[in-house]
C-alpha cells in the first residue's frame, strides 16, 4: 500500500503532477489552460497537506503572490 511507504507515494504522485504539467504544454483555448492549471495547483496542495510537509495557507498565499507578479488580476 502506498500510505506504508510515503517516499513511494510523494514520488508516483510527484510523476502524476508531471504528467498534469506537460499536458498544459499545447492547450486548445484559455478555459481549458485555466481549468488544467487550477487542477494542478489544486494536486499540489493537495499532495503538500497530506503528506504534512508543508503549511497549506502559506503555500496558497505565495502562489498568489508570484501569479499577481506575473500580472494575474485580483
Amino acid at each position: 500500500m502506498e500510505l506504508e511507504r510515503p517516499a513511494q507515494f510523494v514520488h508516483r504522485h510527484h510523476e502524476l503532477l508531471q504528467v498534469g504539467a506537460q499536458s498544459l504544454a499545447s492547450p486548445g483555448d484559455a478555459p481549458a489552460l485555466r481549468a488544467g492549471c487550477c487542477q494542478l495547483m489544486a494536486s499540489a496542495l493537495h499532495l503538500g497537506r497530506s503528506t504534512g510537509v508543508m503549511d497549506a495557507q502559506a503555500l496558497v498565499e505565495r502562489w498568489i503572490s508570484v501569479a499577481k507578479q506575473h500580472g494575474a488580476a485580483e
